[in-house]
Order: structure tokens, then C-alpha cells, then sequence
């Protein structure tokens, strides 16, 4: 996102000069239509001059020389800032292509951004699923091993048991023995009498 608002920025600065640029040629259309009018006041003037001074007409043709001068001079000037105020219009179209360039793909990565955002949301849910199914799968665990140590505790008795059943057996066994001996004892008495 703050790339997009750098690019944002970066369009209305562009927007700003080219609104500059723009007043820039407004003013200098302006001056120019000024001085064109001073000039235009001073030969109605000069012409009203020498229609009253034709006596003077060597001093009048000189002045009017160096008006026309002038005026050849102020031409080349206007021809220089028509050339200007051109390229600055052709800049002009130039930058609101670049911006409009620059509009078209600040659409296309909102556009990216919300397919983006739109992923992430399925990703995140299919992320809360999975946590849940993780938690029933922990809870089933720990169910299980709860189990499996119930079951150890009872295997641990039973064992316990059967270690005491084999000791019992084993003194049976001797028990047994000692009174087969005994009986034999007997039998053998019984049968010498």
C-alpha cells in the first residue's frame, strides 16, 4: 500500500507542474498580448506622427527604421516563444499520457491488491480450518495418551500380579515338594513295618 500511495504522490507532483507549466503559458500568453497592443498603440501613434511631420520625413523614416527594427526583433521574440509555448504544450500531452499511463496501472495493482487480499482471506480461512482440525487432532491425542498411561498403570499392576502369583507358585511348588518328600517318607515307614 505505500508504494501505491508513493506513486500516488508522485502523480499529483506531476499534476502540480503540469498545472505550473500551464499558468506559465497562461502569463506569458498575457504579456505577450500586452506588448503586442503597446505595439500596435505605438504605430497608430507613429502613423498619426507622420501624417503631422511629413516635413520630417528623413527624421520619421529613421524613427520608423527603428521601429521596424524593433518590431522585427519583437517577432523573432514571439517566434521563439511560440516555439516554446509549443514544446511546452507537446511536453504538456506528453506528461498527461505518462499520467494516464500511470492511472492505468495504479488501477491495474489496486486491482492485483484486491485479488491479492481476496487470496489471502481464503488462505487465512482454510488457516483458521486447519487450527481447528490441529486442536481436535491435539485434543484426540492427549485423550489417547491419557489412555495409553491408564492402560500402562493397569499392564504395571497385572504384571506386578503375575510376578506375585509366580512367587506364590514358587513356594506352592516347594510346599508340594516337601510333602511328596514327606509322603514318601511315609509310604517308605509303611511299607518296612
Amino acid at each position: 500500500r505505500d508504494a501505491l500511495l508513493g506513486k500516488v504522490a508522485d502523480l499529483e507532483k506531476a499534476r502540480d507542474a503540469v498545472a505550473g507549466e500551464r499558468n506559465t503559458v497562461v502569463a506569458e500568453r498575457d504579456v505577450f498580448a500586452g506588448e503586442r497592443d503597446d505595439l500596435l498603440g505605438k504605430v497608430t501613434s507613429l502613423a498619426g506622427e507622420r501624417e503631422a511631420l511629413r516635413a520630417q520625413v528623413s527624421e520619421v523614416a529613421g524613427e520608423r527604421d527603428a521601429l521596424v527594427g524593433k518590431m522585427s526583433s519583437f517577432m523573432e521574440q514571439r517566434e521563439t516563444i511560440a516555439g516554446e509555448r509549443d514544446y511546452l504544450v507537446g511536453r504538456v500531452s506528453l506528461l498527461a499520457g505518462e499520467r494516464d499511463a500511470l492511472v492505468g496501472k495504479v488501477a491495474d495493482l489496486e486491482k492485483a491488491r484486491d485479488a491479492v487480499a481476496g487470496e489471502r482471506d481464503a488462505i487465512a480461512g482454510e488457516r483458521d480450518a486447519l487450527l481447528g482440525k490441529v486442536a481436535d487432532l491435539e485434543k484426540a491425542r492427549d485423550d489417547i495418551a491419557g489412555e495409553r498411561d491408564a492402560i500402562s498403570l493397569e499392564r504395571d499392576a497385572l504384571v506386578g500380579k503375575v510376578s506375585s502369583l509366580a512367587g506364590e507358585r514358587e513356594a506352592l511348588v516347594g510346599k508340594v515338594a516337601d510333602l511328596g518328600k514327606i509322603q514318601g517318607a511315609i509310604a517308605g515307614e509303611r511299607d518296612a513295618v
